[in-house]
Parts: structure tokens; C-alpha cells; sequence
């Protein structure tokens, strides 16, 4: 009987529904056959990361063992660099500039490129022969760089590949921030195809242009469908906005906003941007179609007043002073997905009136993320100390039952409660004393999930799905020489996640009575596959609240 043969064609077809890491590498260990399919599989699903000499002799040594069958599937290379201090070693060797090259001209479906080019002189990375050769890269697509590199803005006026997207991650060494008429100098060559733009500081402002010139200036991109802002600084003008990016219909999201303007002038700009939407022939810009996601804080959403469609909403900082914008914000444009990070220093009347009955009729989809904490935010948020002492799990999962009650088309709910606990208690550091109760119902929830699950099913009539989950540290304050300079110590981390599909006759139906809900409960995988293809997201802003920032340290495991 002759001998049969793996194809190598449908293995690697196979090989193509794998999306995890581990999946692949399981599947690679099945027979020598397949080995080649999955590491060609391997390299081209993520993107290959060079992070020192080391790496890059290895990666080099790896690729060209096998050329033919191995470069051509590196779609994504990242290329790291630290910014070194004074008298640091670049973990770099210049030696071996020409492994780099040798990469970066055989790979020839190379699409995606990340770089970080620093002042400092940082071995083989910052070598021109290398940004020649990055500029003679004509496959890519995507080009992210970041660093404080002076020769960053050239290369990227160099470049030629017709790239969709962009990360000007780098730092503007002639100004604070970007601005439209820095971009000038080293972008409009790229506004025909450039679809995705990520900026990391970035200014609109009027003083960017004078009484010589005028926003009909500046270039337009005409492309350009995602706009994503790291730092959205000063004013937001709708009108400046819509010019630039007439196109913009995909994602705008502006992850942190510092916006210094009074409150009292906040209705101005608002009225101003009302007008711009408004297509006045005399208006340089025209208003936007549709919007599928808008991520950015309260003062931001309530400014911009945008009246285009929004598929999804996600709003950061939801604090007391703030909720009244959120709620006339969202009564003129309400969205059918919504994801709102409510702030519990000033207790739990950051949910009275949230959510205004034009909510009620568009709402399908629904993400809460509680912050819970005893660091006291000073002039931004006035911690109201008594409500953080003495708040407790019941109190808060009825006000959370009388606020999505009216949601009577809701059918997917997320909530998330995270908690911030800074021990010792001091006023002069910020820390107030917070309700040992609710950080022990929060650690332990037990039973409490499933009792909320079922009530909150229970007063959602379209309900299918309920996500609930609690996180949270506690982090002590380290000793220092100096009372003013002090970091924080992890002593304990806790997440607890649950998930529920609301079972029943009535799944697809309205419920007569609390009494008939029942729930099925999910298996993890299963629970982070519905909140995925849902889009039952956190944002940034959530995920550094949950982790503490950068000022928590955790000790290294025994």
C-alpha cells in the first residue's frame, strides 16, 4: 500500500484558522510536516519584535536559515529602543547594522513597521544606512514611530510607500504639541492613501493660524477614516476638525483631553461647533456622515455636540460635577452602544438622572466601569469623604437597579467594579479612610454576583447577557528618606469575573415578573468570546486605573 502524504496546502489553510499562539505551537508539534507551516504561521500573525543585539543576531540567524520558506511571511517587524541617559550602553551593537539591513531588504511582505529612534546615539538602529533603507521600503502600510529623534519629521517626509495608516508617536522638539501646521512639513504627501492617523500630542487651536492664513490652507485628508489623539490639548473646534479630516466616518478617539477652558465658556464652543455641523455655505467644512466609535471624556463629548450617528460610545471620567453633561450629551445624540466609567468619590450620585429617556429607546449594549477609591483628586475631584467611608455593596446595587430599569432594550450589560485602596490613611497624602464593607464585598463577592445578576435579569426585560466582575489592589505606602518622594507596594490583587446568559421562555420576549428569571452560566473562554464580538470593551483610561499607573510596584513571586 503506498504511503500517504500530508498536503501541504490544506495544512497551511488550517493553520490559517488559528489565531492563538499556543493553538500554533500545539499544532506544530504534531509531526515534522507541519512544523514549517506553523512557524511560517507564527511569524506572519504578529508582529516580530527586535529589542537588542541579541534578538536581532537571533531573529537574523532564525530567518535566513531557511530564507525562502521563512522572509516572506514577516508581515510586522518592531523595532525597540531605549532612551539611554547619560553614560548608559545602548544594548545595541553598531556591528551589526548590517544584520538589520539584511532583514529589511528581504523581507518582502513586510507591512507594518514599528520604530523608536531616540537623541542618543543607540548603536546599529539610529544608523542612516538603516533609515535610508526603511525609506525604500515601498510594501508598507503601516509605519509607527516613536522617540524624541531630531530626524524623526524627515524621514517621515522621505518616505513613498502609499501608507494607510500612522503613529507620529514622536515627540515635537520645536513646540509642545502637533499641530496642522506642523504636519505640514512632513505629512501631505502621504493625505491621499493615509486612512488611520495616531497622534501623540496634539493641538487645534485658532492661534495656529494667523491673519496671513487661513484654514483653507491648510491640506485636507481627504482619507483619512480614523483619527486617534494619545493628548487632545486646548480647544476641540468641530469646525477645523471636519476640514482636515472630511472623510473621518471610523473611530475618533481623543484617550486623554486637557481642555483649559472654564466651564462658563464651555457653552460657547459648543454652540460654535452646533453651527459648524449646521453645512452653512459660507463654513469651510462639512459635517460629518456617521461616526462607528467615539472614545473620549465627558467635557469633550459634551463640547464637540456631535449630531452625526454614533454606533458606539465610550466616555472615560464620569464624575459628579460632570454627569449633567453627560446626560444633555447623550439626550441629543444617543448611541445603541455605550461604555461609562462613573467616578464613586463623590458617592453614588453620579448616577441620578445618567441616562435620559432618549437613551432608553436606542440602548442595546451597555458597559459600566465603577471606580471605587480613597485617593482624594484635590481641585479636579472633591473627594466627599463620609460617602467613601461609609458606602456599601446593597446601596449601590440598588442605585444601579433603578438606573438601567428603564433600558428596556437592552440586551447586553457589562458591569465592572474596580477599587483603589491606598493604605496608610492621611490626609496629607491625599488617602482617605475608605468603607472596610464594601472592599470585603468587593474582595469576596461570593454569592453577591449571581444574587445582582439575577436581580438586575430580572428588571431587564430584553436581557440575553450579564457580565459582572470585580477588581481591584490594596498598596502600602513605602518608607523614604524623603516624606515628599514615596512609591506604592502591591500587597494583594484580586479579580473576580462572572458571566450569564439570561435563560428562559422570555429570552426574546418582555418578562411579566422578577420570579420568572433564571441564568446560565458561561464558561470563561466562552464569556470573553461574547464580550469581544460585542465590543464589551474597557477603555485605556480604565485598564492604567485598574493597575494604579506607573507609581505601584508588585513584589517579584517566591
Amino acid at each position: 500500500m503506498a504511503a500517504r502524504h500530508l498536503n501541504a496546502e490544506v495544512l497551511a489553510v488550517v493553520c490559517d484558522f488559528l489565531t492563538d499562539k499556543p493553538d500554533v505551537l500545539s499544532f506544530s508539534l504534531t509531526c515534522s510536516a507541519v512544523r514549517p507551516v506553523a512557524t511560517q504561521r507564527l511569524l506572519s500573525m504578529a508582529p516580530v519584535v527586535i529589542s537588542s543585539s541579541k534578538s536581532l543576531r537571533c531573529l537574523h540567524s532564525f530567518l535566513f536559515s531557511d530564507a525562502a520558506a521563512r522572509t516572506p511571511y514577516v508581515r510586522a517587524l518592531t523595532v525597540d529602543s531605549p532612551n539611554l541617559d547619560e553614560g548608559e550602553v545602548s544594548s545595541y551593537d553598531p556591528e551589526d547594522t548590517p544584520l538589520l539591513l539584511d532583514i529589511l531588504s528581504s523581507t518582502p511582505c513586510l507591512y507594518e513597521l514599528s520604530i523608536t529612534l531616540h537623541r542618543t546615539p543607540n548603536g546599529c538602529v539610529d544608523d542612516l544606512r538603516v533609515l535610508d533603507a526603511l525609506v525604500q521600503l515601498h510594501t508598507m502600510r503601516a509605519l509607527n514611530i516613536d522617540g524624541e529623534s531630531p530626524a524623526l519629521p524627515e524621514l517621515v517626509a522621505r518616505i513613498r510607500a502609499p501608507l494607510r495608516k500612522l503613529g507620529v508617536l514622536f515627540v515635537n522638539l520645536k513646540g509642545d504639541w502637533w499641530h496642522p501646521a506642523a504636519f505640514e512639513k512632513f505629512l501631505p504627501h502621504l493625505a491621499p492613501t493615509l486612512e488611520e492617523l495616531h497622534v501623540n500630542d496634539f493641538c487645534l487651536d485658532h492661534s495656529d493660524f494667523n491673519e496671513n492664513t487661513s484654514l483653507s490652507d491648510r491640506t485636507q485628508y481627504l482619507a483619512l477614516r480614523s483619527l486617534t489623539i494619545n493628548h487632545f490639548f486646548h480647544h476641540p473646534l468641530l469646525e477645523h476638525l471636519q476640514y482636515l479630516f472630511p472623510a473621518l466616518d471610523r473611530v475618533l478617539c481623543a484617550t486623554f483631553t486637557d481642555l483649559p477652558i472654564p466651564e462658563d465658556r464651555w457653552v460657547d464652543i459648543r454652540a460654535a461647533n452646533q453651527r459648524a455641523q449646521e453645512g452653512d455655505s459660507e463654513s469651510h467644512s462639512h459635517p460629518w456622515k456617521r461616526l462607528d466609535q467615539l472614545i473620549c471624556n465627558i467635557p469633550l463629548f459634551y463640547i464637540l455636540a456631535l449630531r452625526c450617528p454614533i454606533r458606539l460610545v465610550s466616555l472615560d471620567a464620569c464624575s459628579l460635577d460632570h454627569r449633567t453633561f453627560a446626560t444633555q450629551a447623550l439626550r441629543e445624540n444617543p448611541p445603541p452602544r455605550l461604555k461609562v466609567s462613573l467616578l464613586l468619590h463623590d458617592g453614588l450620585g453620579v448616577f441620578d438622572e445618567l441616562f435620559p429617556p432618549e437613551l432608553a429607546e436606542t440602548l442595546t449594549h451597555l458597559t459600566l466601569c465603577i471606580d471605587y477609591s480613597n485617593i482624594c483628586y484635590g481641585l479636579h475631584y472633591p473627594a466627599n469623604a463620609h460617602a467613601i467611608a461609609t458606602l456599601q455593596w446593597d446601596h449601590l446595587m440598588e442605585r444601579l437597579l433603578q438606573t438601567v430599569l428603564p433600558l428596556h432594550h437592552l440586551t447586553h450589560l457589562r458591569i465592572v467594579i474596580q477599587a483603589d485602596i491606598r493604605h496608610p490613611f492621611s490626609g496629607l497624602y491625599g488617602r482617605l479612610p475608605c468603607s472596610e464593607d464594601f472592599v470585603q464585598a468587593l474582595r469576596d463577592p461570593a454569592l453577591r454576583l449571581e444574587k445582582a445578576a439575577l436581580s438586575l435579569a430580572g428588571v431587564l426585560t430584553s436581557a440575553r447577557y450579564v457580565f459582572l466582575t470585580t477588581r481591584g489592589f490594596l498598596a502600602d505606602r513605602e518608607r523614604s528618606d524623603d516624606e515628599w518622594v514615596y512609591t506604592w507596594r502591591v500587597s494583594e490583587r484580586w479579580l473576580i469575573s462572572r458571566a450569564w446568559r439570561v435563560a428562559g421562555p422570555w429570552a426574546h420576549n418582555a418578562r411579566e415578573s422578577q420570579s420568572e428569571s433564571s441564568l446560565v452560566e458561561l464558561d470563561e473562554a466562552f464569556a470573553e468570546m461574547i464580550m469581544e464580538q460585542e465590543e464589551l470593551f474597557l477603555s485605556l483610561q480604565d485598564e492604567i486605573n485598574h493597575t494604579g499607573g506607573y507609581e505601584l510596584w508588585q513584589p517579584e513571586p517566591n
